[in-house]
């Protein structure tokens, strides 16, 4: 069992991998969508999951500028609890290496989207209400 407070030594050698829904969501809802994305164990290095044939998706209506601003604010959600590093990141420039657009799919279960790699769930109206955001 991994211990939350204790990460794996071998995180300390990978780069910080950041997974913004390319949707848009209430604030709240947003920060959650995206920290438990980016906290899932989700390998990405398995490329592409592809989409079978008439299978529904959501357009991106993220701009990639805006997603990057995100990133920041993400961090400060993820690292909240954790006063040192809290505290760092006003300070903190950040680099992105590498973006790019990942299928991640959700299955819509009653009247929520279900992610299928870290099982949270999003209401679908918050979808829909996202759409004019």
């Amino acid at each position: 069992m991994i211990s939350y407070q204790n990460p794996p030594e071998a995180w300390s050698r990978e780069a910080v991998q950041i997974l913004i829904p390319a949707f848009k969501l209430s604030p709240r809802l947003f920060l959650r969508v995206a920290g438990n994305m980016s906290l899932a164990p989700i390998d990405l290095s398995q490329g592409d999951q592809g989409l079978k044939p008439g299978q529904r998706t959501e357009p991106v209506r993220l701009p990639l500028e805006e997603a990057a601003q995100a990133v920041k604010v993400i961090l400060s959600y993820l690292l909240k609890r954790h006063r040192k590093l809290y505290s760092l990141i006003p300070k903190t420039r950040l680099r992105l290496r590498h973006t790019g657009l990942v299928y991640l799919p959700f299955k819509l279960q009653g009247r929520e989207f279900v992610d299928l790699y870290s099982g949270q769930a999003i209401p679908a109206n918050a979808i829909k209400l996202g759409k004019s955001i």
